[in-house]
């Protein structure tokens, strides 16, 4: 199997990708709130503001959840630097249910840094190896070493992994 070359560019791509993924979730979110917002203070019934409030709260967390994920992506595009080696050790499925329908994810455990979600595109930029997560999942095996782009140096959260049996990094 031919390698392919890694640059810090094709990383940036990835990253690029993440943000501009999930943009418009993030937008509805920030609209969705600002909007319960209006409602509770232009309701003069108090149950109705009571109900607003707390519905407001949620959302508030879900907006907080993504603008965080987005600040560590964003730092992550300027801070490079934060690319290490480490060793697959294991590999899982976790199904879950929403709204009534299963899906699983599929992650990949690292000895060093721990658990990795694998999103559902990977390597959009590749000639040879844009895959969807099962295909990653299905041509790594314990014992493969990869690159890891994390979100912060040797504490990070892992962003993107790549595997060295098809990546050389330049």
């Amino acid at each position: 199997m031919q390698k392919e070359k890694l640059t810090i560019h094709n990383i940036k791509t990835d990253i690029l990708n993440e943000i501009k993924y999930n943009r418009w979730e993030r937008i509805a979110l920030i609209l969705l709130l600002l909007a319960m917002l209006v409602f509770m203070f232009c309701v003069p019934i108090i149950t109705y503001k009571v109900l607003f409030g707390c519905l407001a709260v949620i959302v508030f967390c879900l907006v907080a959840k993504h603008i965080l994920a987005f600040i560590d992506l964003y730092r992550a595009l300027h801070n490079t630097h934060c690319i290490v080696k480490d060793k697959l050790v294991g590999m899982g499925e976790k199904e879950h249910l929403s709204r009534h329908t299963y899906y699983k994810t599929l992650h990949l455990y690292f000895s060093a840094y721990g658990d990795y979600t694998i999103p559902d595109e990977n390597y959009k930029w590749s000639n040879c190896f844009s895959m969807s997560n099962e295909g990653v999942y299905k041509y790594s095996s314990s014992g493969d070493e990869f690159y890891l782009v994390l979100s912060k140096p040797h504490t990070g959260k892992i962003l993107f992994a790549y595997n060295t049996k098809m990546f050389e990094m330049e």
